[in-house]
Parts: C-alpha cells; structure tokens; sequence
C-alpha cells in the first residue's frame, strides 16, 4: 500500500510550503503563504490596539507570538480545540518573555467569556475550515456576543471568485493528506457581507491579499464593527 504521506507529490509539496513559508514559521503546522500574509496583514491592523484582544483558532500561536513583538499594550486571549496546540501557543509566548497571555480549550460557538469583553476579535485561516455559511454564522453570531460595543472583528475569507484557489483547493486531497478532513471551504464576498449584515455588523475596511483587486484576490481580509 502506498503511503499518502510520504508520496512523492506530497513530499514535493511539504518542500513547495517549507520554500515559500517566511523563515521564522518554517516546520510550524500552520505555516503556509497564504497563511503567514493573513498573519502580517493582520498584525498591522491591530499593531496599536488597547484592551483585551482574543484570537479564536489561535493554533501555535503564530499570530499572538508576532503581535506581542510589535505592541505590548494590549491584552491577549487565545482560545483553540486542540489542547496540544495551545499548550505550543502558551510555550512560545512564554519563551518570547509574554506572561501575560491567557489561553482557554473551549469551542468557538460557545465560548466561556462574558458578553461585550473584548475590545478586538481576531478569527484568520479559520473560515476555510467552516463547510457552510451557517456555521459561519453561528461564529459570528458568538463573536459578536463577546465583543464590545464599537469593537473590531477581523477575518479573511478564501475567495470563491478567485478560480485559482478554487480548484487549489478541490485537488488539495490529491497532493495534502493532511487536509483530508478539513472543508477547504471557499466563500463570496457578497454572502459574507449579507451574513454581517444579518448580525448588525458594519464592514469598516476590506483589503486584498495576493493580488490588487478585491474581486480577484485569492484572500479577502475584512475588518467590521459592532454598531
């Protein structure tokens, strides 16, 4: 029997991520392109926030570990389903000098936090593992509970429209065995923009990631508020 993992295709493309990953996040399990630019752009629009912000998802700690370098005035949460990769998040920033950082195991439809506690939300390189719009709902839906009045949710969406990531991702199985279980989900923009609107969430800034225009953009990072 052939051994999915250790194929030559998928040897190719461990190589193919280990290139293009930024050199500090190689041999990390959420490395990638595609990943560590969400993760740039996304430190730059929080890189002078106050108050207490909490990344859903938050994985190795990738994203956490890098804002603390550039803005130490702000509070850290991260929460995550996976206990072993929280137990890495909390070592990094450990390591990195970052003990005040909190960390929850906890799902992100029901998280174990009051309403309105959290001045920013930051949930990156997750929606691609959501398999409907209706889950991405009921994330949203809880995020907007715990997220104070005035306060930021900031995302990225894979983007339907982009045919390129489109079929990346329905032949990802073929080259990935990683991402066999995962939903690879792409969305469009204007079902994204009808969800915030159902939840009462106004869109503030959309910036594209890969390419100059937004339509076209392989990831679509997107800022909104709660009013």
């Amino acid at each position: 029997m052939i051994n999915e993992k250790n194929s030559l295709v998928a040897r190719l493309y461990r190589k193919f991520i280990w290139l293009v990953s930024r050199p500090q996040e190689r041999g990390v399990h959420s490395a990638g392109y595609w990943m560590g630019k969400v993760r740039q752009n996304t430190v730059t629009l929080c890189v002078k926030d106050t108050g207490n912000l909490l990344e859903i998802g938050c994985g190795d700690g990738l994203f956490l570990s890098e804002l603390a370098s550039a803005n130490s005035q702000v509070h850290l949460f991260g929460i995550d389903n996976m206990p072993e990769r929280l137990a890495v998040a909390e070592e990094r920033l450990k390591k990195q000098g970052v003990n005040g950082a909190q960390f929850c195991l906890g799902d992100a439809t029901h998280m174990p936090f009051p309403e309105a506690h959290f001045e920013t939300i930051v949930c990156i390189n997750l929606l691609l593992n959501l398999p409907t719009l209706d889950v991405v709902r009921s994330f949203m839906k809880e995020m907007k509970r715990v997220v104070k009045g005035g306060g930021r949710i900031i995302f990225d969406i894979r983007n339907a429209a982009n045919p390129l990531l489109y079929w990346k991702y329905r032949l990802a199985r073929w080259y990935d065995p990683s991402v066999k279980d995962l939903a690879l989900k792409t969305y469009k923009l204007k079902d994204i923009a009808r969800v915030l609107a159902e939840m009462d969430l106004a869109i503030r800034e959309k910036t594209a990631i890969g390419f100059p225009w937004l339509y076209l953009a392989p990831v679509i990072l997107i800022e909104a508020e709660k009013k």
